[in-house]
């Protein structure tokens, strides 16, 4: 396909500012508004190299319509939290925290593996959601604080999330906060091997949702 390298590269500033998994939506409706072979080519493409994309179309294939985002069992996890730190973005999920959480500040990790504009993504939060430093994160902490990430799939005691969250949540980082959380934003683990993603063990989290 030549235009392969192209469709890499704008899946993956896609990914960078809205995530692996809302890319890979987006990027799925597109190509299937033009029929089941556009998006098969698309798949050829860009799988190999994003394999949370591979699983989004896996679940399409099983029936699925996309992420219908119910943030009910976040908003119970951080009941009575004051702040919240995000570590890796998911558009349509942070929307939908954005909108259940009025009451609570937010703050993102500006730091990705992934290519990103910081300010364009902080801007599409309306004012709510500020943006942190790796070096910053002690002034986000407290009793009253929750940290947490996405996960991509839980497979026998293991999830995968972006590396960050590894380098944001060490031994010396991990008790400052009252909650470490995981948001599960795929149905089941991913086939190939978890690109751009870091493993964890669910242990780790004190609640991966929902």
């Amino acid at each position: 396909m030549s235009r392969a390298p192209d469709l890499r590269g704008a899946f993956l500033t896609a990914a960078g500012e809205l995530g692996l998994c809302a890319a890979s939506w987006l990027f799925l409706r597109a190509a299937r508004a033009h029929g089941a072979a556009e998006l098969e080519a698309m798949r050829e493409v860009i799988a190999p190299s994003f394999p949370v994309f591979d699983a989004v179309v896996e679940a399409f294939e099983r029936g699925s319509a996309g992420p219908s985002v119910d943030a009910r069992a976040v908003l119970s996890a951080i009941d009575g939290a004051t702040r919240v730190l995000l570590v890796g973005v998911e558009a349509d999920h942070l929307d939908a925290l954005v909108a259940a959480a009025p009451t609570c500040e937010l703050a993102l990790l500006t730091e990705s593996a992934l290519p990103a504009d910081w300010s364009r993504v902080i801007a599409n939060f309306g004012g709510r959601v500020r943006g942190v430093r790796l070096g910053d994160l002690h002034t986000f902490a407290g009793p009253r604080s929750v940290a947490m990430t996405f996960a991509y799939g839980v497979d026998h005691g293991t999830t995968y999330v972006v590396p960050e969250w590894l380098r944001a949540m060490g031994p010396d980082t991990r008790p400052h906060f009252r909650e470490l959380l995981a948001w599960n934003v795929l149905p089941f683990p991913m086939r190939r091997y978890p690109r751009w993603l870091a493993e964890a063990p669910t242990a780790t989290f004190t609640g991966v949702l929902p």
